[in-house]
């Protein structure tokens, strides 16, 4: 179950939906709304995922009975709705989310923590220790980010960076300024000498221009990228 918009968060869903069907797993994908008092189907979403993971989207009113259901932790507080009947898998993608999520679910944290139908998923240490500090550990499982490179422009022929000489050559950044935007401020301002590269308003294709023909790539946010 996924939220109609596009972000990180949603798009590690979509890439282990779509490892797990590439291993044979039956995964479909069924976008969901949060009303405030429960979710419902979003039936039509538009240009979000459809071009990218086209086998994965499933109508509303198609979606077979699953036995396994794996949701955001923006959504925590419905596991237990889901739980009698399924297991329910909550990834904790965003601790930032998370800590929101806990304040929603705060008076049913106990039964989260030691419901035999419900589990806990990580791609980061971040994110462990802070299952840890809930006494979520004895019910995690790790899993990991990825890049699907079948989906990248010239994914075998990237393109080449730049000839620079040696003595002039810049350093070049790249950052995402939507996070950690007054850091990545100071840091220019401290390394004139550098380029900062913002990867914002660009396409696909562009990006991974970006990315190729740069030094190195920093995640300015307090979230480990």
């Amino acid at each position: 179950l996924i939220p109609p918009i596009r972000s990180g968060g949603p798009e590690a869903l979509h890439q282990l939906a779509h490892t797990l069907k590439g291993l044979g797993v039956d995964t479909k994908i069924v976008y969901m709304e949060d009303t405030g008092s429960s979710l419902i189907p979003v039936n039509q979403v538009e240009n979000l995922y459809s071009d990218e993971y086209p086998e994965l989207i499933t109508p509303v009113d198609e979606n077979p009975l699953q036995q396994v259901f794996m949701i955001p932790e923006i959504w925590a507080d419905y596991a237990l709705s889901i739980a009698p009947h399924h297991t329910v898998i909550i990834w904790w993608l965003s601790v930032d989310n998370g800590l929101l999520a806990i304040g929603k679910a705060r008076d049913y944290i106990d039964v989260i923590r030691h419901h035999p139908n419900i589990l806990h998923a990580y791609q980061s240490s971040y994110a462990n220790h802070f299952l840890i500090s809930l006494g979520l550990q004895k019910r995690c499982l790790p899993l990991s980010d990825y890049i699907n490179t079948a989906r990248l422009p010239s994914a075998s022929t990237p393109p080449n960076s730049p000839d620079r000489p040696e003595q002039n050559h810049r350093l070049r950044i790249c950052h995402n300024p939507a996070k950690g935007k007054w850091l990545s401020d100071a840091f220019q301002a401290s390394h004139p000498e550098m380029d900062l590269i913002p990867l914002e308003n660009m396409s696909r294709s562009d990006v991974w221009r970006e990315l190729s023909a740069c030094d190195c790539y920093v995640d300015f946010g307090h979230l480990p990228g």
